[in-house]
């Protein structure tokens, strides 16, 4: 993930991969009133450097992520 040390990712983090599966926005303002949004599998982070930490990759899901979705941390 794009974070790391810096950002106080450490070694054992629980991210959730997650993409957005629908933006519903006013039809006369364009302003986005919601985001949908489908959990695709978790992550446990192994390595961390200063700006990016590696995890190991648990799908919940057979859609896999891709360049561009979001990783939450699980507390």
């Amino acid at each position: 993930i794009n974070a790391g040390s810096q950002s106080g990712v450490k070694v054992g983090d629980l991210f959730v991969a997650e993409t957005i599966t629908k933006k519903l926005t006013d039809p006369g303002s364009g302003e986005v009133l919601s985001v949908r949004k489908e959990q695709l599998g978790t992550i446990e982070i192994v390595e961390v450097e200063q700006k990016i930490a590696i995890g190991t990759y648990m799908p919940m899901t057979e859609t896999l992520p891709k360049r561009g979705d979001m990783v939450v941390q699980m507390k």
